[in-house]
């Protein structure tokens, strides 16, 4: 089976096909606005490397239907397979010509509804190879997702692979402690904020903190020292205490939802390089019905959730042309003004001790639609 796309931006319905054997492709040919040129380098790559013969061509001129008649005509009559086309990605020119061509040849076409990630059949359903509003097999890692976006992964802490059940439960343990008793967490905060080379903290507890100390004892990832001081165990343990539980808790968190939920992929602690140049690093990265969503934690307690970080934790989201979605796991509280930036944002939140029912959130944000598409 030979796909068609054309192509005017960049998107994971261009490839999700690709990697569902319901539909046999073999071959893929990419016929895009020669605007995206280099994002189309990625995608081919993506391509190529799921064992696809592909094809890319260029429609130039820009917007020309001739041009974009020409070589979709030229495609199909030159196919030695079935062809199907997929205009999810197309311009309006493209989709109308495409259409067109498509419907003479008696082509089947289809969009892939990006919400639901579900098969909408432009042509004659009936004759289409599947079932109209067939869901999408969730096939795609992350490594894949990036790719397509011109970035590669760099460095992951963990992975559903390498799981790590003992440092998930210390994960839980500082996740209630950090409800009831923030203050502790703020103190060991400040405390690994400053260490020696050996990994101990220059400063001291200034109060006791009975609950901290019980669960540093009991985890071993540090000890209390007679003056106060905290001894980490190693370079590891010592990033889990300085924040790094929360990004543990959310991570297993969103592991539990696995089989209940479309989760694919999921990776914490996560470095990737744009083009070749710019790292960036996400807490949190899940891969939910081929759509990617973006955590960001942060154990500081202080007034509000902090405007910047909102604006960053957009950004990020949308480096390189990622389409993902994100959220905010915060100790602190947001103010009201936060949260309407965060709504205007379209970044949820997730704080205080509502980080206890963080599974529930997790449900609630990368379910809707793909609940649905579990269900179905």
């Amino acid at each position: 089976m030979h796909l068609i796309c054309l192509v005017g931006y960049v998107s994971t319905d261009l490839v999700s096909p690709l990697f569902d054997r319901g539909f046999g492709f073999t071959r893929v040919t990419l016929l895009h606005d020669p605007a995206i040129g280099d994002a189309m380098r990625a995608v081919a790559d993506v391509c190529r490397k799921a064992g696809l013969a592909t094809t890319v061509l260029p429609l130039r001129p820009r917007y020309d239907p001739a041009t974009i008649r020409e070589r979709l005509e030229a495609t199909v009559a030159a196919s030695r397979q079935p062809c199907v086309l997929n205009l999810s990605g197309a311009t309006p020119v493209q989709a109308a010509i495409g259409f067109e061509v498509g419907s003479r040849h008696a082509l089947p076409m289809f969009a892939v509804e990006p919400e639901a990630d579900t098969l909408v059949w432009l042509s004659d359903a009936a004759a289409a190879p599947l079932a109209n509003g067939y869901n999408i097999a969730d096939r795609m890692r992350l490594e894949e997702y990036f790719r397509l976006y011109g970035a590669e992964i760099v460095t992951v802490e963990c992975r559903l692979s390498q799981r790590d059940a003992a440092l998930e439960g210390w994960a839980a343990g500082f996740a209630e402690l950090a409800a009831y008793r923030p203050r502790a967490i703020l103190a060991l905060n400040a405390l690994a904020a400053d260490v020696d080379a050996g990994w101990i903290s220059r400063g001291a507890l200034h109060h006791p903190q009975p609950e901290l100390a019980e669960l540093l004892h009991e985890s071993r990832l540090a000890r209390l020292l007679p003056d106060g001081r905290i001894a980490f165990a190693d370079r590891p343990s010592h990033r889990f205490l300085h924040g790094g539980w929360l990004e543990r808790w959310i991570f297993s968190q969103a592991g539990a939802l696995v089989g209940e939920l479309p989760i694919q992929d999921l990776a914490c602690g996560i470095r990737i390089r744009v083009d070749g140049k710019v790292d960036n690093e996400f807490d949190v990265a899940i891969l939910c019905n081929n759509q990617l969503y973006l955590v960001e934690c942060k154990t500081i307690l202080a007034e509000g959730v902090d405007r910047a970080t909102l604006f960053k934790l957009d950004s990020v989201a949308h480096v390189g042309g990622l389409a993902a979605q994100a959220m905010l796991a915060s100790l602190s509280l947001p103010t009201d003004h936060e949260e309407r930036r965060a709504e205007v944002q379209d970044i949820a939140l997730l704080s205080g001790r509502a980080l206890l029912g963080a599974a529930a959130r997790l449900r609630q944000w990368l379910g809707g639609t793909a609940v649905a598409a579990v269900a179905a």
